[in-house]
């Protein structure tokens, strides 16, 4: 399972080289995802900020949390992030069928949780 993570970081990480919309880099994220409490990148998830859904989708996909990782992927990319779409796409190759419907059920909660 800790290979799917690493999977997952380095595929993550690879977009946010390859794109500059990643705003820091990946590694620095990755630096302090263990232990790390991601306060204001979770605040400006929730108040609708898409590249900062993404970047929560990263921290929460490196550590293997996918269905909430691939919730707030899901939100980014329906506010046309191009970058959340295709990480979307590949968190969910890492998924079940149940975890998908589980992070698709996720969105939607969230949706309704954190639009005004």
């Amino acid at each position: 399972m800790k290979f799917k993570g690493f999977l997952l970081a380095l595929v993550a990480g690879a977009f946010c080289l390859s794109f500059s919309g990643c705003g820091l880099g990946f590694k620095s994220w990755l630096d302090k995802s263990e232990g790390y409490e991601p306060e204001p990148i979770t605040k400006d998830a929730q108040d609708g900020d898409a590249a900062a859904q993404r970047k929560l989708g990263i921290i929460l996909a490196s550590r293997q949390h996918y269905a909430a990782a691939y919730a707030w992927f899901d939100i980014a990319a329906g506010q046309g992030d191009a970058d959340a779409k295709k990480l979307r796409s590949k968190v969910s190759d890492l998924m079940t069928p149940e975890q998908i419907e589980e992070g698709k059920r996720l969105s939607v909660e969230y949706k309704e949780r954190y639009s005004e």
